[in-house]
């Protein structure tokens, strides 16, 4: 771990004393011998795990991998493991015979070379190690993957993925071989020698496969999007159970209640039983809205594009891919509230993105927007005009969006993440620092200073459920006279890492209401348990009983 070394013989883990207090890279065991690299610390070894721990004789650090090839000897009745260690410049071999350890150059384009192929070093990944069934070493560095043959290093796996490659697996075997890289899919080395797309539907266009095992007939897939799995030989792909820690949008279906989508940078997840249980419905796409039309058209804005479904509680979800502006990161969505026709989309450096005919077609709005990237919007009462959040402030349009002029003010300078009005007309708007209300249609602005000046990053209405008339079973309750329920509404102001706030008087105050340091990106009562908040955050999905009064 980034904090050392760690061990467990039951359910408890534990520090291991002795090793260093450092990031620990590797572990692995070779010749009865436990080795571990570290960032600073370099390499060290003990004979199990409570030590006691000893530096390895080899000035290098950081030592980012360790392998093994395990060899025999006439002379010797027990096999020897080989040890490889690398760095970020040079690959180290012990014989396990001895101290001793020869160090060999790591294989590396020039700076040159990388200057040509327009990449940088800055934002490879580390070198790492693999070892084939026949004994050889492969090395991955520059997101490059270089194998050992009779004239020293050469480049291995598909030529169009140099410097997108991070992984493979049962190398180097044609016909079995399967290299993974960086948003670019997964190849397998074909029996004629090439190599050949292998993920259907392109499932990894979108994430990437820092890691590749094959466990049995099961290959696995790591990658910063999560754990995947596949048993046909990684052709189709599924996520391993369980819900991504971040949501960054929760819907409940209006029509059943107990069906709910989650939105999350890993893809889209269903529970059928009112959130106890979760199943992948997509492949793993980043997702950062979810929104629903007037008739019921789920939209959903990714990293790369936008797609809807009519029908998002049929057992497979049939999802329709807007077309164009396929590689558009799509931030926000904002259906119109009565036009069904027409949606709106906010994207990152693309303004916006419109659709008149449901979300089938899209086509950038432009009209002196150009390049900004638009955060979020609201559809005012009167035709035509809307005000739009950006990276660079707010922007208003009376014309339907055929030109647009900037509001002034505070806000004119800073990123403007979620707007909301209510229906005394004031605007509400979350920034970067804070949020902010104005009351004479965004000519002046007003910071609430109540609040943390954290990024307010989502802004929305509660419908407060009606209370519930108190039962004494087994009688029903039956009032003697008909009563009259005023109808409220909450606000409430998601924030980035510093929880969620709520206003139970229109705006006129607020309050703190839990959820410290996370970060906040949907709210809404549960209509199975009217009583209960449920928030979706970067730390999962959370639910708290409210009071009744």
């Amino acid at each position: 771990t980034q904090r050392g070394l760690f061990w467990r013989n039951d359910d408890t883990w534990q520090p291991v004393d002795g090793a260093p207090d450092d990031y620990a890279y590797v572990v692995i065991e070779a010749n009865q011998q436990i080795y571990a690299g570290f960032e600073h610390a370099g390499l060290w070894s003990a004979s199990g795990p409570t030590g006691p721990w000893q530096r390895i004789d080899l000035d290098a650090a950081p030592i980012t991998d360790l392998v093994t090839v395990r060899y025999t000897l006439p002379d010797r009745p027990t096999p020897v493991d080989r040890l490889y260690a690398t760095t970020a410049a040079e690959i180290f071999v012990n014989s396990g015979l001895d101290t001793a350890w020869l160090p060999i150059p790591l294989p590396a384009l020039s700076d040159e070379e990388m200057d040509e192929a327009g990449e940088s070093n800055s934002d490879k990944l580390k070198p790492r190690l693999f070892v084939t069934e026949s004994g050889e070493v492969v090395v991955r560095n520059q997101d490059r993957l270089w194998r050992q043959g009779d004239l020293g290093w050469e480049l291995f796996g598909p030529e169009k993925l140099a410097g997108k490659l991070f992984s493979v697996v049962n190398c180097c075997r044609t016909g079995q071989t399967i290299v993974g890289s960086n948003d670019a899919g997964l190849w397998q080395l074909t029996t004629s020698g090439d190599w050949t797309r292998l993920d259907a539907d392109d499932f990894f266009s979108t994430t990437d496969a820092t890691e590749l095992v094959q466990v049995d007939d099961t290959l696995y897939a790591a990658g910063d999007l999560g754990l995947f799995y596949s048993q046909d030989g990684g052709r189709i792909w599924h996520k391993a159970d369980g819900l991504p820690a971040t949501v960054t949008d929760l819907l409940i279906n209006p029509d059943n209640p107990t069906s709910r989508i989650a939105a999350t940078p890993a893809g889209l997840y269903r529970s059928r039983d009112a959130g106890r249980s979760w199943e992948s419905v997509s492949p793993p796409w980043t997702v950062w809205d979810l929104a629903l039309g007037p008739q019921g058209r789920l939209f959903v804005g990714r990293s790369n594009g936008l797609v809807w479904s009519d029908d998002w509680s049929a057992p497979t979800i049939a999802w329709h891919t807007a077309e164009d502006m396929g590689k558009v990161y799509f931030l926000s969505i904002n259906p119109h509230p009565v036009n069904a026709e027409t949606v709106w989309t906010g994207t990152w450096g693309n303004n916006i993105a419109v659709s008149s005919d449901g979300g089938q077609h899209l086509a950038p709005l432009h009209n002196g927007l150009e390049t900004l990237s638009s955060l979020d919007l609201i559809w005012h009462p009167t035709p035509g005009q809307v005000t739009l959040a950006t990276f660079e402030g707010l922007y208003r349009t009376d014309d339907g969006g055929q030109s647009w002029f900037k509001l002034p003010g505070p806000l004119a300078q800073q990123t403007v993440y979620s707007l909301l009005q209510t229906d005394d007309g004031t605007i509400w708007a979350g920034a970067t620092n804070g949020l902010w209300r104005s009351q004479d249609y965004g000519v002046t602005w007003k910071q609430i200073e109540t609040l943390l000046q954290a990024a307010v990053i989502r802004l929305d209405r509660l419908n407060v459920p009606p209370p519930s008339p108190p039962l004494n079973p087994p009688f029903v309750f039956q009032p003697p006279e008909a009563k009259v329920y005023q109808p409220r509404e909450w606000l409430w102001a998601g924030t980035e890492g510093a929880g969620l706030w709520l206003s139970q008087d229109n705006g006129a105050t607020w309050q703190f209401a839990g959820l410290p340091q996370r970060t906040v990106y949907s709210v809404m009562f549960d209509p199975l348990m009217q009583r209960h908040l449920i928030a979706a955050t970067d730390r999962g999905i959370f639910a708290v009983e409210t009071k009744q009064d």
